[in-house]
């Protein structure tokens, strides 16, 4: 189990074209504004293709908190991952830019299989923690989320490389017998995503 803004219960990942997880926070003691810039993806035309992600969880998985998904699984070709950005509710306001996925050229690589099974239970308490994501992307992408207790807080994020991608992808499969329960606004259960240029 996890407990905390942005933390991941258990996350497979296989990205070609750079990329991976990444998270910006803000000290809960900071005033002022808070400013967040990430790229999770290769600066150059790299085409990495997504190997195949196989995950199995034997026993229970949870996590307490904004933006904590239990169970992440991804295949991505073309740059990307996850993305969370975090600002002190003491800040006056937040400012985010990310790109998930390659920033030059097209994120040509393709996407592998995504796998995910298990019988045990899955439990999240907190707005957008996401009980299971299953994830195969063709032309970079991922998935970002934002949370603030700033009183206002703005931003851009791309899901996707900025020259586009190929029109594959690998099949996700999800086989789950145990239950699974989420809390909070946008907390969805499970997802499930096959997605390509």
């Amino acid at each position: 189990s996890t407990f905390n803004t942005g933390n991941i219960g258990v996350i497979a990942q296989s990205v070609g074209g750079g990329g991976g997880v990444g998270a910006a926070d803000v000290y809960s003691g900071s005033t002022g504004a808070a400013t967040a810039t990430l790229t999770l993806g290769a600066t150059s035309n790299g085409g990495g293709a997504g190997g195949s992600v196989n995950l199995t969880f034997p026993s229970y998985v949870g996590a307490s908190g904004p933006n904590s998904p239990a169970v992440v699984a991804q295949s991505i070709g073309g740059g990307g991952g996850g993305f969370v950005g975090l600002s002190a509710a003491s800040a006056s306001s937040g400012t985010v830019t990310a790109q998930l996925g390659e920033t030059s050229g097209a994120g040509s690589g393709l996407a592998g299989t995504v796998s995910v099974s298990g019988a045990a239970n899955i439990t999240t308490t907190g707005a957008q923690a996401v009980g299971l994501l299953a994830q195969g992307i063709t032309g970079g992408g991922g998935v970002a989320a934002v949370y603030s207790g700033a009183s206002s807080y703005s931003g851009t994020v791309r899901l996707g490389a900025t020259g586009g991608g190929t029109n594959y992808t690998g099949n996700v499969t999800v086989n789950v017998s145990g239950s699974i329960a989420t809390s909070g606004a946008f907390a969805y259960g499970l997802v499930a995503q096959h997605i390509a240029s």
